[in-house]
């Protein structure tokens, strides 16, 4: 979202706000340490099965005999199936390409240094970590925003900013943001 509002203001365009929803940088540590290939599938499948509004004990499941996989990435895909988070006709080709998007967006979001950006922007802040570490986003971004930015807290982890209150609590701090809706 920020080089996508920093590149539409750079050719001309009217960029009324920026949005970031719960967003993280990527710290030194996060840069330093490359993610072993399982840890990346387990946080995947934490990401998928949250999506669909279910928590998963992926240490316990990914050990589960779920019928005959023979590799983690087929473990992976009969755990998610199991909890009814992909469909069954998504197949082990189909998990490894979504995966592998996954695994580079990271490996983006890991290798990205921010320039600053002057823009408004709002940055909402979900009141509880996803990950159980302590989470607060707004030092780093502090040293990249530098134009008018708020920051607002929503009740809830990362995933329920999409989910049904948090949603519309993002709406309406969208539509702040923006000025309203001009039709």
């Amino acid at each position: 979202a920020l080089e996508t509002a920093r590149s539409l203001a750079a050719v001309g365009h009217d960029v009324r706000g920026l949005l970031l929803l719960d967003a993280a940088l990527a710290t030194h540590g996060d840069r330093a340490r490359e993610p072993l290939r399982q840890e990346m599938l387990d946080a995947f499948v934490v990401d998928v099965a949250r999506m669909q509004g279910k928590r998963l004990d992926v240490d316990a499941l990914m050990t589960a005999d779920l019928g005959g996989a023979t590799d983690a990435m087929q473990q992976a895909l009969l755990l998610l199936r199991h909890a009814d988070c992909v469909p069954m006709q998504f197949s082990v080709d189909d998990f490894r390409a979504a995966f592998l998007v996954y695994a580079a967006n990271y490996g983006g979001w890991r290798r990205h240094e921010p320039a600053p950006y002057a823009g408004r922007t709002l940055l909402m802040v979900a009141t509880e970590s996803t990950t159980g570490e302590g989470h607060n986003p707004l030092p780093g971004w502090m040293r990249i925003l530098t134009g008018r930015f708020e920051v607002s807290t929503v009740a809830g982890d990362h995933y329920g900013l999409v989910e049904r209150g948090g949603a519309l609590t993002v709406a309406t701090a969208c539509s702040r943001l923006v000025g309203g809706v001009r039709r």
